[in-house]
């Protein structure tokens, strides 16, 4: 009887415990990643930045916090909030923010969404990172590049 009991709760406890996995992606990150994008006379240039990625499953998604690291003679960056859905294999998260444009000399500020495709292998981190402009298609240059490469490894 001791036996019986035994065995059923180890196969009602089973799927709890696979329930409650972490994902591969959970976990702090240093990422190397697009920051920004400059143009001059017509010609994007990407600027590459470090940053933190830190991780966390919440119900059925992964809620990341970006803290991109400080760049010298400016000011600090607040901390950006990326979601995703939790899926096997590549996460996307998306993160809405502003941009400052400034063309011309005339700035202003628009809506970008950013969409970050990432994977693990192992202790590092690869994938894309793309920024559309709704609404601006087309008429910002720089916004219109392929995705861009984002690298990185798990911090100790």
């Amino acid at each position: 009887m001791l036996r019986r009991i035994l065995a059923l709760l180890l196969v009602t406890a089973a799927p709890v415990a696979a329930g409650a996995q972490s994902h591969p992606l959970v976990g702090k990150w240093i990422v190397d990643y697009a920051g920004g994008i400059r143009v001059e006379n017509g010609e994007p240039t990407i600027t590459r930045t470090k940053g933190t990625l830190d991780v966390v499953a919440q119900g059925d998604s992964l809620i990341a916090t970006l803290t991109q690291a400080a760049v010298e003679g400016l000011p600090a960056r607040p901390p950006v909030r990326l979601a995703a859905l939790k899926a096997d294999g590549a996460a996307s998260f998306i993160q809405n923010s502003k941009a400052r444009v400034n063309a011309n000399g005339e700035e202003s500020a628009i809506d970008i969404r950013s969409i970050w495709v990432l994977r693990v292998n192992g202790d590092t981190i690869e994938g894309s990172l793309a920024r559309e402009a709704p609404g601006h298609a087309g008429d910002l240059p720089g916004l219109d590049l392929p995705p861009q490469p984002v690298t990185g490894k798990r911090a100790s």
